[in-house]
Order: C-alpha cells, then sequence, then structure tokens
C-alpha cells in the first residue's frame, strides 16, 4: 500500500467516495506528522496508485475550477472576466476602487 494522498479530513471522505466511484480501494489513517495538524492520509494498493493520482488530480483541477469561477468576478453586461483598475484622482481621493472591464468598457466598484 502506497499513500497517494494527505488531506484535511473534511476533504478525505470525498476522495474516498471519488475513488469508490472508480473501483479503487484505499484505507484510511490519520496521521499528525508531529505538527499537530491533523491529517488523513489515503493508501492505496501499488497497482492502483497510478490510476488514484489521476482521479485525485481531476478531482483538485474541478474544485480550482469550480472555486475560480465563483471567486472570479464577471461584467455585468458582456460576461466577461477581464478586469483592469482605473487609476484616477477622484476615486483615490475618495479611498474607492474602480474596475473597468476591457471588453466593454463597464465600470463597477471594486
Amino acid at each position: 500500500m502506497r499513500t497517494v494522498v494527505s488531506l484535511p479530513p473534511q476533504d478525505a471522505a470525498e476522495v474516498v467516495k471519488l475513488l469508490d466511484q472508480e473501483h479503487i480501494f484505499c484505507e484510511a489513517r490519520i496521521a499528525d506528522g508531529g505538527s499537530g495538524l491533523e491529517t488523513t492520509e489515503l493508501l492505496v494498493r501499488d497497482d492502483e496508485y497510478d490510476r488514484a493520482c489521476d482521479a485525485i488530480e481531476n478531482w483538485q483541477a474541478a474544485i480550482a475550477a469550480e472555486r475560480h469561477q465563483r471567486l472570479t468576478r464577471r461584467c455585468p453586461k458582456c460576461r466577461s472576466q477581464d478586469w483592469e483598475k482605473v487609476e484616477d484622482a477622484h476615486y483615490a481621493n475618495a479611498n474607492l476602487t474602480v474596475l473597468r472591464c476591457k471588453a466593454c468598457g463597464c465600470m463597477i466598484p471594486g
């Protein structure tokens, strides 16, 4: 058995389900590594290690894409995500940050 990933306990259950869906048996172990931070290590059989790594990497990429999508502001007019900060003394004096959409020119508070 090889450790395929070490995760916070709240993420481990989701990865166990993912590996189960892929028909990859895994074993979970609680570890703190002397740091005092509890993590869960997931172990898989040596012959399934590469498939497990691929499944976990795809899961992590999907999570990252979802977070990016959720956190990236979209233009209310054209839905673009390409912004630039407007440098203007009036905004700076009022302690405001204003963003301009590079696609359509729409301006919004940042």
